[in-house]
C-alpha cells in the first residue's frame, strides 16, 4: 500500500501545473508533506491546499514573491494560479509551540487531529511515514489522533462532513463530540466551512440534527 500512495503522489505532482516554481525552492530545504493533502490524493481528490513544513530557520524570501499572507501557525499562506499552499518552520507547528511533543519531522505523525491525515512524504527523498492512515483507510474508520486542537469547532465540522461522505466514526470521536459540542457551538461551526473549505455545505439546521443525534 504504502507504493501506491507513493506514485499515486508522484503522478499528482507530476500534472499539477505551476508546482515546478515552488517544488525548486523546497529541493533547497527538508519539505515535508502530510496531512489531509495526502489523504485527498490517495483517493484522486482534489486537495483544497497543501500543507508542508520545512526546516527552522529556512531563508523564505522567496515565498514573498508570490501573493501571501500569515497563516495561523506564523507562516505563509500562499497561492499560485489555483494551488493553495500553507508552509511553515517545523517549530513552530502548533502542537510542538505548545509543548506537546518534542519538534522533529518524525512527531509530525502524532499531531493530526485524525488518524487517516496521521501520514507524511518527504518531497525530497520520496519517504513516506505513516501512522494510523493506512489502518484508517482499510477499515474506513476515523479515530482521534490527537485530540488537542485550538479549533473545536472545525474538527467538529470536519467529523461532520467526512462521517456523511461515507467513513464510520469510532469510539474516540463519540467521545469527542460528546464533550465538545453543544448547541452554542452551531454558529461557529457553520461560520468555519466558508473560512476553511471556501464554501458551504451544511445550514444551521442540518448541523444541530446530525450533532444532536449522536449525543442523543
Amino acid at each position: 500500500m504504502i507504493k501506491d500512495i507513493e506514485l499515486k503522489i508522484d503522478n499528482h505532482f507530476k500534472h499539477l501545473n505551476d508546482w515546478e516554481h515552488i517544488n525548486k525552492w523546497l529541493s533547497k530545504t527538508n519539505a515535508v508533506l502530510f496531512g489531509g493533502a495526502i489523504r485527498s490524493i490517495y483517493f484522486n481528490q482534489i486537495p483544497k491546499d497543501y500543507d508542508i513544513v520545512i526546516s527552522p530557520n529556512t531563508n523564505c524570501s522567496y515565498l514573498e514573491l508570490f501573493p501571501h499572507k500569515k497563516n495561523s501557525f506564523g507562516g505563509y499562506k500562499i497561492k499560485i494560479n489555483n494551488i493553495y499552499l500553507d508552509i511553515w518552520d517545523l517549530n513552530i507547528t502548533w502542537a510542538f509551540r505548545e509543548k506537546y511533543f518534542k519538534p522533529s519531522f518524525a512527531n509530525l505523525l502524532n499531531t493530526t487531529f485524525f488518524n487517516i491525515e496521521s501520514i507524511t512524504y518527504n518531497l525530497n527523498n520520496k519517504n513516506i511515514c505513516n501512522d494510523g492512515f493506512i489502518k484508517s483507510v482499510k477499515t474506513n474508520t476515523l479515530e482521534i489522533n490527537f485530540k488537542h486542537n485550538p479549533h473545536v469547532e472545525l474538527c467538529l465540522l470536519r467529523i461532520m462532513k467526512f462521517n456523511l461522505q461515507g467513513f464510520n466514526i469510532g469510539n474516540s470521536i463519540l467521545e469527542y463530540i460528546k464533550e465538545y459540542y453543544n448547541d452554542c457551538k452551531i454558529q461557529k461551526i457553520f461560520e468555519w466551512q466558508e473560512k476553511h473549505y471556501r464554501k458551504i455545505f451544511f445550514n444551521q439546521e442540518a448541523i444541530k440534527l446530525y450533532f444532536n443525534e449522536i449525543i442523543k
